[in-house]
């Protein structure tokens, strides 16, 4: 099991940098859970350590909010555009 209670918060994604004035994305690990802002909505998720150091997000569950750009681009990116296996 996942044992980190680690918050992380991120500057970029895909080596790009967030767009001013954006809310930067979070990802909380808590056991073998995720939660976290995605940009516009928050999501939570199971998370589980295929190895030392790498882990697997399964499927995400997220409220359904609309935001206007550059928030639903970024969240697009973070949260929607990495289907779990």
């Amino acid at each position: 099991m996942f044992a980190s209670r680690a918050r992380d918060r991120f500057v970029s994604l895909g080596r790009r940098p967030l767009p001013p004035g954006a809310r930067p994305p979070t990802a909380a690990f808590d056991g073998a859970r995720v939660s976290g802002f995605g940009g516009c909505n928050r999501y939570t998720g199971e998370v589980e350590e295929k190895a030392l150091g790498a882990i697997t997000i399964g499927a995400l569950a997220a409220t359904k909010m609309a935001c206007p750009a550059p928030a639903m681009e970024i969240e697009a990116h973070m949260v929607f555009e990495h289907p779990a296996p």
